[in-house]
């Protein structure tokens, strides 16, 4: 987003591209969601469903065509992103330790 915030990235090497990453995000949430709850308990869904949010801000802004960026909200929105996901790596990692 960045880099095409930038200009440093041509539109035809950067929508394709983050039309993968925002697919491929949908399809692991999903399986996650539908997981049964011996695997992904509800207060994980629950912390899913708060990420959920700020990926589909993230998402709409990296699939805007509209020329106007915001890299400092994109920013936020990725370290909020990041943060939330290894604290549930780190939770589920003890978990399994177990």
């Amino acid at each position: 987003y960045t880099m095409k915030a930038w200009g440093s990235i041509d539109d035809n090497a950067y929508y394709p591209e983050a039309q993968k990453i925002l697919e491929q995000y949908q399809k692991d949430y999903d399986e996650l969601m539908g997981a049964e709850e011996s695997l992904v308990p509800a207060d994980v869904k629950a912390k899913l469903k708060a990420l959920k949010k700020h990926f589909m801000v993230f998402g709409m802004m990296a699939a805007s065509r509209s020329g106007r960026f915001v890299p400092l909200l994109i920013a936020k929105k990725a370290d909020a992103i990041n943060d939330e996901t290894e604290a549930l790596l780190k939770k589920e990692e003890k978990e399994v330790e177990k």
